[in-house]
């Protein structure tokens, strides 16, 4: 019960006493996916076409270690899973998250909206976030029920890690 995605930053922004990071997917369209850096990018644009996050976070730009053009894994990973752990090793940030609703186009694709828990924490840097992305795996997608909580949102850096260990952390390994 987790799913993964590879994300862009595109923009860290001044908001109120800290800052806002948008993020998107690593390739926005097929048309792209032909030109990608990797095959891991193929195959994230053909699972997770289409996605934006945005994330607010209590830390000010300038102190702020991420830089545009970074990439990174976003995880949700859900409580009930093997290995669940609310403080996964290496994550840049973390987050209690709950699906707040799914948008079914028919076939197999679908929108998920996944924004921070009712209660967050306090001594997290990520403390409220928006995140929506299009699905077209049902593996995926057909986990993540509208009004769930007990996931944990979790972003690793692409430099850091890759797909596998960005998984495994997530997992507590």
């Amino acid at each position: 019960m987790s799913v993964i995605a590879k994300l862009n930053l595109a923009a860290v922004r001044p908001f109120g006493r800290g800052s806002l990071l948008e993020l998107g997917c690593v390739c926005q369209n097929d048309l792209m996916a032909m030109y990608a850096d990797s095959d891991e990018d193929k195959l994230f644009t053909n699972a997770s076409p289409w996605g934006e996050a945005k994330l607010s976070l209590s830390l000010p730009v300038e102190s702020n270690p991420a830089s545009v053009g970074s990439q990174f894994y976003a995880m949700l990973v859900h409580k009930d899973e093997h290995g669940f752990t609310t403080e996964p090793t290496g994550a840049f940030l973390v987050c209690p998250a709950r699906i707040s609703s799914v948008e079914d186009f028919g076939g197999t694709s679908k929108r998920v909206h996944i924004t921070s828990a009712w209660t967050v924490p306090d001594g997290l840097a990520l403390r409220n976030f928006s995140w929506s992305m299009s699905i077209d795996n049902p593996g995926a997608s057909d986990q993540l029920k509208p009004g769930t909580d007990g996931w944990l949102f979790s972003l690793y850096p692409a430099g850091e890690f890759d797909k596998r260990t960005a998984i495994d952390a997530a997992h507590g390994a």
